[in-house]
């Protein structure tokens, strides 16, 4: 089995303060996510597939974001993109 590890560009991992930060305001995210976040918190990683690049917003970023209240559909999360103008986003299912 062939087995990659990504190389991030920035490795330094989220604050356990922050992780908890984010679970505690928004409880649907992806535990994947929140993994993610441990290893590149505001990272950047090559990719072999499309879009061949990802760059994970910061745990900090992201939730600022996301309070800010300027989504313009309030149940999705962005979390990233791909350094060329695309977002990623969860769609959480959140009720108001």
């Amino acid at each position: 089995m062939d087995t990659v590890t990504p190389h991030w560009l920035i490795a330094t991992g989220a604050s356990i303060e922050a992780l908890e930060r984010l679970r505690q305001e928004i409880p649907d995210l992806p535990p994947q996510y929140l993994k993610c976040l441990a290893i590149g918190n505001g990272g950047e990683v090559a990719l072999r597939v499309s879009p061949y690049n990802f760059c994970l917003d910061s745990a900090e970023s992201a939730l600022d974001y996301w309070l800010s209240g300027t989504y313009s559909k309030q149940s999705v999360f962005i979390f990233g993109g791909n350094g060329s103008g695309t977002v990623l986003a969860f769609e959480l299912g959140l009720t108001d």
